[in-house]
């Protein structure tokens, strides 16, 4: 990387830096937040002064603060407002390995099927769902913003905003994909909400089955 080349995926210093703008601070994706962080960090890398700092951490809160107040500003505006989307594979791929691997996967799940179930479903958010879909499953599913914040993002009414995010779920559901699994998965690796009727938690299940065994 001497050379200021970033690949944020690649560092994962950069990367926290993204994945913490875009998941964690229930606000809509208003700017480039992938490219403003290379471009911070392609700055870093080729400064003279990287010899004598190399407090990665330092620049990476430097970041999120910068990148952080920048879409305040814009979202304290009037709009219209421009979403730049991540896709799903790329924003949630060190997540989903961590999280399916760890202990709080739930026992009765396999997990090479749980990473089958969620890669299915990040590949039809990213390439079956309309320009709306994807925007409404992104801030409400992935960001967890409230259902008036993500109309007021997407320059619509909430009726509307609800209405796509009621048949990206149900393009999600055709594609096979276990909704169960999707809800699992929102609920413990983004700050997202599911907001889908009807789908159960695996741990309500797991808590009835325990409690008809005793």
């Amino acid at each position: 990387m001497s050379d200021g080349t970033v690949d944020w995926r690649d560092d994962w210093k950069v990367f926290g830096a993204v994945r913490t703008l875009y998941l964690h601070e229930r606000l809509p994706p208003l700017l480039d937040i992938k490219g403003s962080v290379e471009e911070r960090a392609k700055r870093f890398m080729t400064s003279p002064m990287r010899r004598f700092w190399m407090n990665l951490d330092g620049f990476r809160t430097r970041v999120v603060n910068e990148i952080g107040k920048e879409r305040e500003q814009l979202w304290s505006g009037d709009g219209p407002f421009d979403l730049h989307l991540i896709p799903l594979a790329e924003l949630l791929q060190g997540t989903v390995e961590e999280l399916v691997r760890s202990d709080s996967l739930p026992a009765p799940w396999d997990p090479d099927w749980v990473l089958e179930q969620l890669t299915s479903g990040f590949e039809c958010v990213d390439g079956r769902l309309t320009e709306r879909q994807q925007e409404s499953f992104h801030l409400r599913a992935v960001i967890g913003v409230c259902p008036e914040d993500a109309a007021r993002a997407m320059n619509v009414d909430v009726r509307t905003a609800n209405a796509h995010l009621s048949n990206g779920w149900s393009a999600i559901r055709k594609s096979n994909t276990d909704l169960q699994v999707m809800r699992w998965f929102i609920e413990s690796g983004t700050d997202g909400t599911f907001t889908v009727q009807n789908v159960r938690r695996i741990e309500d299940e797991m808590e009835e089955e325990a409690a008809q065994a005793r």
